[in-house]
């Protein structure tokens, strides 16, 4: 038994976490060189588990002898796959679920489950039969056969993400006969003005082949197709006059940086003063500029700003952006690295703050995510656990891994979402515009309030409501009915009346 690939880790309906392992085998003449060789395992796949696979002969025969009739032999292997819970036996990994899948074979239908629920641990014979098949009558070629594990909803899996070696391999192959490592820019806004219009926008460059194959939405933008967000430019040109600002529609994001929040927090400043004390961005291979200690061959490298000028240029520090836009129009001063003059695309992505993006092609190429705990501002970001990755709101990145389809990341944000609720924010989160577009966030929320509800916190909400009913809060229905069936299934009843109408019972069980 071969294996056919590597393992395929994915998300499935309801953020199940799946975990696919393919086999061969060879068939000559229907027989399999396995038959009567005994139990052979497979090397470990997903988090340590194997699969077995015992072949015997299943031959039968066409005719009647006694009678001098032609007998006819159909060749044919019947093979019995196994699953080996191997090391994770004994480990908190309680439930599993187990699809098998196969090709040219036809089960025998008396002991095959297409769907194999499996308790862990198991008893002392620790393999467990997922199926006898028999494959087709004198065939030759390979078959294949495909194990799909589902794991618990409640099972903390962080699927590997980041460029497959290969892919890196052929990208810094390509440049060495010339071939561009920059050639996609993304324009984003950086900051919400106090007219409520996103402004600075701002650029970050790419590689469009390490770029794809993760999610179809960023393919289509990187293929272009006649969208007006990818456009052919100048890569580096720093002329953003064009850029549309009606198509924000997440204004309260919390990765837009705010012209009120610079107001209370830091004087103004020009590009040529203290530059704002944004987290530096890692330098790549891929970043355009070079770092200083390096020197490019002169034919390859943009003009290079004399020592002299390079005061906010510095790789421990970002320009300031504290250049305030009233009107919202996108400003030519905006910073962005020295011009490259190659040919690229420029792709404009109108509804993602630049900080999220920036978190998101970070985690692309890397696999590794930081976010900002809820509602904490820039200013507050003086030492991160891990320098070099760019931290984001886990909001703004929920909302992005929805729109783009890229389940594993949605996990990864809600998780953090989660992990940052408080008694003292619960409330403001839940009654959110961002949570009512979410059913994931609300249920989460919801369960936080539940199962941290104390008399404060209850006085806190019985305010809160009395804004609904004034209207303060019109998205918030779903929300309110949730809630409301929630605590009733956990105390409150609803008894008829004699009158047959309906009235609330008191509450049985209080908050503590």
């Amino acid at each position: 038994m071969n294996r056919f690939q590597s393992d395929q880790w994915s998300l499935g309906q309801g953020l199940t976490p799946s975990i696919t392992s393919s086999f061969t085998l060879s068939l000559e003449k229907g027989h399999s060189k396995e038959i009567s060789k005994g139990i052979i395992y497979s090397a470990k796949c997903g988090l340590g588990w194997r699969f077995t696979v015992a072949a015997t002969n299943a031959d039968t025969e066409l005719g009647d002898k006694s009678s001098g009739n032609v007998i006819i032999t159909l060749q044919k292997t019947q093979f019995e796959f196994s699953f080996d819970p191997h090391i994770i036996n004994n480990t908190d990994l309680k439930n599993l679920t187990i699809s098998t899948t196969v090709e040219r074979m036809t089960p025998l239908l008396s002991d095959y489950n297409p769907s194999k629920a499996i308790s862990l641990p198991t008893p002392k014979w620790p393999r467990m039969s997922l199926g006898r098949f028999n494959s087709e009558e004198n065939y030759t070629g390979r078959v294949t056969v495909t194990f799909q594990v589902d794991l618990p909803t409640t099972f903390n899996l962080s699927l590997p993400v980041g460029l497959p070696p290969s892919r890196i391999r052929q990208v810094l192959g390509d440049s060495l006969m010339g071939h561009d490592l920059i050639d996609t820019e993304f324009i984003l806004f950086t900051r919400r003005t106090r007219k409520h219009q996103p402004a600075k926008p701002r650029a970050i460059f790419g590689n469009s082949h390490l770029l794809r194959g993760f999610s179809s939405y960023l393919d289509i933008l990187l293929d272009g197709n006649g969208y007006k967000e990818s456009t052919e430019v100048d890569l580096g040109s720093n002329s953003f006059d064009d850029i549309p600002i009606d198509d924000y529609s997440y204004l309260s994001d919390s990765d837009l940086d705010s012209d009120d929040e610079d107001e209370k927090t830091s004087p103004v400043t020009t590009p040529a003063q203290t530059p704002s004390p944004i987290p530096t961005p890692i330098q790549t291979p891929l970043d355009p500029a070079p770092m200083p200690s390096q020197t490019p061959p002169p034919d390859l490298a943009p003009p290079r700003t004399p020592p002299s000028e390079r005061t906010n240029l510095r790789p421990d520090k970002e320009p300031s952006n504290n250049t305030h836009l009233e009107s919202g129009k996108n400003s030519a001063t905006s910073w962005a690295p020295p011009h490259v003059g190659k040919a690229g695309r420029r792709i404009v992505v109108n509804d993602t703050a630049f900080k999220t993006w920036k978190s998101f092609m970070f985690y692309l190429y890397t696999g590794k995510l930081e976010f900002r705990p809820l509602g904490q501002s820039r200013w507050k970001e003086v030492h991160s656990a891990s320098p070099g990755i760019p931290k984001c709101s886990p909001k703004s990145m929920f909302r992005l891994a929805d729109k783009i389809d890229l389940p594993e990341l949605q996990r990864l944000a809600l998780d953090a979402i989660r992990r940052s609720l408080t008694k003292e924010n619960i409330l403001d989160e839940l009654f959110s515009t961002f949570t009512s577009m979410y059913p994931k966030v609300q249920e989460i929320e919801i369960e936080f309030l539940t199962a941290n509800l104390t008399a404060d916190l209850f006085q806190q909400f019985k305010k809160k409501l009395k804004l609904v009913v004034a209207g303060d809060y019109p998205h918030s229905f779903d929300i309110l009915s949730d809630l409301i069936e929630k605590m009733c299934n956990g105390g409150v009843h609803i008894l008829p009346s004699p009158k047959g109408k309906m009235k609330k019972g008191r509450v049985l069980r209080p908050p503590q």
